[in-house]
């Protein structure tokens, strides 16, 4: 009776262990892959890469071809497969699907690209300043942050605009 209590403990205990740390996202740039954590006591990582850590657990490794994240805690190696998606995909019909996954200067380049004018003025700005001919110095930084940050801006506000029109 005894060993079947403790044994019962042992699954539970093992089972809520694997359970406390999810991987929910997955994204791989030419950079370098990103991944998305989530746990019940420190809800969800943001984006983070291989050797950082996240609720006690560092990111060890990642095979792409099988989407195992090998994480670790207090020495114990653990591996994680991505969680099966809850929302259907998105319709290739649907022009604003593309709108709902992008954010910052990707969401303003997939503006300009279907004709908005005001966003695609503002990043001919930015590639201007930018550009591998200037110095930049602390000035032009700080100009260039400001209008990053108003591409960001401008493009959020669009993109919130034609996904609440029907």
């Amino acid at each position: 009776m005894k060993i079947s209590v403790l044994l019962l403990v042992l699954t539970i205990s093992i089972a809520s262990a694997r359970a406390d740390l999810a991987l929910v996202g997955i994204m791989i740039t030419s950079e370098r892959p990103s991944f998305a954590l989530s746990s019940e006591k420190a809800k969800t990582s943001g984006w983070i890469t291989i050797g950082q850590s996240f609720d006690g657990y560092t990111i060890v490794a990642f095979d792409p071809e099988s989407e195992l994240l090998a994480v670790e805690k207090d020495g114990k190696r653990q591996e994680l497969r991505l969680r099966q998606a809850k929302v259907g995909e998105a319709k290739p019909e649907d022009p604003k699907a593309r709108l709902r996954t992008l954010k910052g200067l990707e969401l303003a380049y997939e503006l300009a690209k279907n004709g908005d004018q005001q966003v695609a003025e503002l990043l001919a700005r930015y590639q201007q300043a930018i550009g591998p001919e200037l110095q930049i110095g602390v000035r032009e930084q700080y100009a260039i942050t400001w209008l990053k940050k108003r591409i960001d801006e401008v493009a959020t506000e669009k993109a919130a605009k034609l996904l609440a029109e029907k």
